[in-house]
C-alpha cells in the first residue's frame, strides 16, 4: 500500500502523524496452537537458506530436536512486532532489517475523507446502482443507475463490503457452507483506544475467531 500512496502523492508519515494510518508488521494469533502458545505471522522472509536448502525444513528438523526457537523468531518483522516496535526496512541489503515488508492499518472514515480531498477535482456521480452490463470476459462494461444514467469505465471497484453490490449483479452464484461452518455472520464492533500496535490480533474461540 505504501507503493500505491507514493504513486498518488500521499506522504505516508503524514498519514501516520494525522492519525489516519499506523504501521503494521503482521498478525498475532492467540489460542490457535495445541500448546496454547501464541505465534506471529509477519511480512517478509524467514531465515536464510542453509547450503541451498530452504529455511523451513532446516528449522523443522532443529525444532523436532529441541534446538530451535518458535518459527516467527526468525523473521525480523515478527521480532520487531513482538517487541511493539517499528522501523522502516533498511536500504542496506546486508542488514537483517532489509528483507521484511510492512502494511498499514487505516482509519477507514478518515482515510476516505483524505482520498475525497485529494480527488476533489474529479467528477462525481451519486446514485443507486441499477443494472450492470457485463463484458465478454465476465467483468463490468457499464453501470446503469436507477436515475437512468449509464456510466462506462475501464475499471470498476466494488467497495461495498460483504454485500458485494457490484459483483452480485454479474454473478449471483452462492455456495452454502453452513453445514461445515459453525458461524454464519461477522460481528463488527469498536474497542477502546490505546497505544497503536504493529500487530493485528486474531483470537480463536469455540465458535470462530
Amino acid at each position: 500500500v505504501h507503493l500505491f500512496h507514493a504513486a498518488i502523492g500521499f506522504d505516508e508519515l503524514e498519514l501516520v502523524r494525522d492519525g489516519i494510518a499506523s504501521h503494521r508488521l503482521g498478525t498475532r494469533f492467540e489460542r490457535w496452537s495445541a500448546s496454547g502458545e501464541p505465534w506471529l505471522h509477519a511480512f517478509g522472509e524467514y531465515g536464510p537458506e542453509a547450503g541451498g536448502t530452504a529455511f523451513h525444513p532446516a528449522w523443522l528438523r532443529a525444532r523436532k530436536a529441541g534446538q530451535a526457537a518458535p518459527f516467527h523468531r526468525y523473521r525480523a518483522a515478527a521480532v520487531l512486532a513482538e517487541a511493539g516496535k517499528f522501523v522502516h526496512p533498511s536500504d542496506n541489503s546486508a542488514s537483517p532489517l532489509s528483507s521484511f515488508l510492512y502494511g498499514l492499518n487505516l482509519d477507514s472514515d478518515r482515510y476516505r475523507q483524505r482520498l475525497q480531498s485529494a480527488t476533489a477535482k474529479l467528477s462525481r456521480e451519486r446514485g443507486t446502482t441499477g443494472e450492470a452490463e457485463p463484458r465478454a470476459d465476465g467483468g463490468i462494461a457499464a453501470l446503469r443507475l436507477e436515475s437512468g444514467r449509464r456510466i462506462e469505465a475501464d475499471l470498476f471497484l466494488d467497495c461495498t463490503g460483504p454485500s458485494a453490490a457490484l459483483l452480485a449483479r454479474i454473478d449471483e452464484r452462492f455456495e452454502d457452507w453452513s453445514e461445515w461452518l459453525p458461524c454464519d455472520r461477522v460481528p463488527i464492533g469498536e474497542a477502546e483506544g490505546g497505544a497503536p500496535s504493529p500487530c493485528e490480533l486474531v483470537v480463536a474461540t469455540e465458535s470462530g475467531w
